[in-house]
C-alpha cells in the first residue's frame, strides 16, 4: 500500500527528507465507528447514552492530543535545523470544500493531517527562533505543476506521484514541489537560476505539505 508523506523537505544542499504521515485518525477509525454506532443505539437522555457520548469524545480527544504532540515535535526539529523556511500559502478551507460525497474520505485525510495547524506552529516557532519565514504565492508558482529544473508547467492528477519532465528531471511529486518552493524563496523563480547571488543559505529548507490521496 502506497504511503504518501506528511511533508517533504527540500534543502539547499540538495538533500530531501520525507516526514512520515502518522495517519492518527485512520488508525482509530474502526474503533471510533464502533463507539459512534454504540452511541446511536442508546436511548436519548439515558445514563448509558451519556457514557457512550463520553467514550466518543474521549477518543476524539486522544487523537487530537497525539496530533498536537506530533506537530510540536516535528516543527521543533525543523526549526532547530534551519535558518530559512519556505512554505506555500495554504487555504485549507478551499482545498477541502469541493467534491461532494466521493471526496469525503480525502477531506477527512486533509483535516486529520491539520496542515493549517502545522504551518501555524512552524511559523511561530520560526519567529521565536529568529528563523526567516517565507510563504510563496501558491497560485502564481504552482509548485505541484511546475518542474524545478526547467520551469515547465504541466497539470498532474493527484494520483500521479512521480515527476518526470522532458528536460530530464525525475523525482517524486512532493520532492519536485518542495524544490520549486525553495528555488522561488531564494531567487524569485521556479528553477533557482539566480541562486549564486543568494549568499550562504546552506540551512535553507522548504516544505511541501501534500494533499494525501484517499487510498494512500
Amino acid at each position: 500500500m502506497r504511503q504518501n508523506p506528511f511533508a517533504t523537505i527540500a534543502k539547499y544542499d540538495g538533500d530531501n527528507t520525507a516526514i512520515k504521515n502518522p495517519r492518527l485518525l485512520r488508525k482509530q477509525l474502526k474503533n471510533l465507528k464502533a463507539k459512534q454506532q454504540n452511541l446511536s443505539r442508546k436511548k436519548r437522555g439515558s445514563n448509558n447514552r451519556k457514557k457512550a457520548r463520553k467514550a466518543v469524545a474521549t477518543l476524539h480527544a486522544k487523537v487530537a492530543n497525539c496530533r498536537k504532540e506530533f506537530l510540536h515535535q516535528t516543527t521543533a526539529e525543523i526549526v532547530k535545523t534551519s535558518a530559512l523556511i519556505a512554505v506555500e500559502k495554504l487555504n485549507v478551507k478551499n482545498i477541502s470544500a469541493y467534491g461532494g460525497g466521493h471526496k469525503k474520505g480525502l477531506n477527512r485525510e486533509i483535516l486529520s493531517a491539520a496542515p493549517g495547524m502545522f504551518h501555524q506552529m512552524l511559523k511561530y516557532k520560526a519567529e521565536e527562533a529568529g528563523v526567516e519565514w517565507i510563504e510563496i504565492p501558491t497560485r502564481q508558482v504552482k509548485p505541484s505543476q511546475t518542474c524545478h529544473a526547467c520551469g515547465l508547467q504541466e497539470k498532474k492528477p493527484l494520483a500521479q506521484r512521480k515527476h518526470e519532465c522532458g528536460c530530464g528531471a525525475h523525482c517524486t511529486r512532493d520532492a519536485n514541489a518542495a524544490k520549486v518552493i525553495l528555488n522561488w524563496a531564494l531567487s524569485g523563480n521556479a528553477t533557482g537560476q539566480e541562486l549564486a547571488g543568494c549568499g550562504e543559505v546552506a540551512l535553507a529548507a522548504s516544505m511541501k505539505h501534500e494533499t494525501p490521496s484517499i487510498n494512500a
